[in-house]
């Protein structure tokens, strides 16, 4: 350790000293740097001062002989004098040497620009100083690097490594057991103090391992008590689990038997509907059609010359034609509807032109996936948008109907949108129609929401899982509940 750091602070030493030179060196460069650069640009005015004259008058002779006066001075390397578009007047090299710190300055005579002058001076003197100082300055670091190592070994082993000494042996004395030894005086005085902290640290382990023991004993008291009140708690929750079972199984039961109940209902009502479709088509329908071919008998026995009379009996037969075509449209809105997916689609898109065509609103049919994933649930389907149609036209006053049909492989929905008088104008949530809209969904496993729109208006969704996701559902009447009371506020 004494040895490790003995080298740690030479080394150190020696980096610092190395450091110190260095930087020492770079700045003495740069100073005589900075007095060559000076002197070169004080000999450049020099000679820009007493080469302008001759210069001015072309005097080669003068030129070449003020130069050869300056020829003695041995900083001197290069002089160029060049006219003021840069071409070479004269040129005296006095040394070979390529390292040259140049200086320029221009000349003037009666206040007119002459020429430059270029001088350089030679750096072979500023090398030749830092060589000499560099090699100085490395002796006196080896030298000063020895001196201060011997000083910090000796300073070191004195300071350090016999005081390490004695406090080893003092802990080794005190690990075998002789806690009346005694440290010379002058070692290590806080030897008593840490013998002291060592017999109180000792004492608190010993407290703290007793401590320890105690507090394991009631952890693994509590730990048994924990496993015991968990296997009671098992039991508990088997129990309870058994009896939730059976709760689900019931209420499964009470579900499917509502399913069915449902079912029967809304099959009891596509029959009476049916027969009311049937009694309306084949007796009012006809009794209907019968006043019409009378009417249009009279219309003719009348002729067009049969003035008020004969417009009278046109208007008339006009309405029996109008009330013979919602009575069809009507009685086939009670007929009992079972169809496939591309039958639903196909009804749907007729429905939507229907009532654009009678109520005079834009309805429109988005199809937008594979319809097919509908399966057994179209029928359910096209009345759920039938009835949302309907309640839009007969409650919202609508003006524009949006039918959107998405399927995909993970979901099947159906959205109908109107831009009506909202929620408030409609039918309420607790009747018949938004009640047996709710219904069809949930025979076919899906869910029905109705909400506001931001814009204005309703938004009718429902929305279930395709065919093949959806638990078996036995096909349910068709029926319409529309045009015949489904409707309701």
């Amino acid at each position: 350790m004494t040895t490790s750091l003995v080298f740690a602070l030479v080394v150190t030493i020696f980096l610092v000293g190395l450091l110190s030179g260095i930087l020492g060196n770079r700045y003495l460069g740069q100073t005589l740097e900075a007095g060559l650069c000076e002197r070169s640009e004080s000999l450049a005015a020099e000679l820009a001062a007493g080469l302008a004259p001759d210069v001015w008058n072309l005097d080669s002779a003068s030129i070449a002989a003020f130069l050869e006066q300056r020829k003695m001075n041995p900083e001197l390397g290069l002089v160029r004098v060049l006219t003021e578009y840069g071409d070479v007047l004269v040129e005296s090299r006095f040394q070979v040497d390529e390292d040259l710190c140049l200086s320029r300055r221009g000349m003037t005579f009666r206040k007119n620009d002459i020429g430059v002058v270029e001088v350089g001076l030679m750096r072979h003197g500023i090398q030749d100083v830092l060589a000499v100082v560099q090699m100085t300055s490395g002796v006196m670091l080896i030298l000063t690097t020895l001196l201060a190592s011997g000083m910090v070994y000796v300073v070191v082993r004195r300071l350090v490594q016999r005081p390490l000494t004695d406090l080893m042996d003092g802990v080794r004395q005190l690990k075998d057991g002789d806690y009346a030894m005694a440290i010379e005086p002058g070692a290590a005085l806080e030897l008593d103090a840490l013998a002291a902290e060592f017999n109180a640290m000792a004492e608190q382990v010993l407290r703290r391992t007793c401590s320890l023991e105690e507090e394991v004993s009631k952890r693994t008291e509590l730990a048994q008590a924990l496993a015991d009140h968990q296997n009671q708690l098992e039991k508990l929750v088997a129990v309870r689990t058994a009896s939730l079972q059976d709760a689900n199984r019931n209420l499964s039961c009470e579900i499917e038997a509502r399913r069915h109940a449902q079912a029967a209902i809304l099959s009891a009502a596509s029959d009476e509907q049916q027969r009311i479709g049937r009694d309306l088509h084949d007796s009012l329908g006809q009794q209907l059609t019968a006043i019409q071919f009378s009417c249009r008998a009279l219309q003719k026995t009348l002729g067009p010359t049969g003035g008020a009379a004969y417009k009278r009996v046109t208007q008339l037969s006009e309405r029996l034609k109008a009330a013979i075509g919602q009575l069809r449209r009507v009685s086939r809105g009670l007929v009992r509807v079972d169809m496939s997916p591309a039958e639903m689609v196909t009804a749907l898109d007729h429905l939507c032109t229907d009532v654009a065509g009678t109520y005079g609103i834009a309805c429109g049919l988005q199809i937008a996936g594979d319809p097919e994933n509908l399966g057994h649930a179209a029928p359910q389907v096209y009345h759920i948008a039938q009835e949302a149609i309907q309640n839009a036209v007969r409650h919202a006053g609508a003006k524009e109907i949006r039918v959107t049909l998405s399927c995909s492989d993970a979901c099947c929905r159906l959205a109908v949108e109107d831009d009506g008088r909202g929620l408030g104008a409609g039918p309420s949530e607790n009747g018949v129609g938004l009640r047996t809209m709710r219904s069809r969904a949930e025979m076919v496993g899906g869910s029905l929401r109705v909400c506001e729109r931001d814009g204005g208006g309703v938004e009718v969704v429902c929305e279930l899982l395709p065919e093949r996701g959806r638990a078996p559902v036995a096909p349910s009447p068709g029926e319409s509940e529309h045009d015949g009371g489904g409707s309701d506020g």
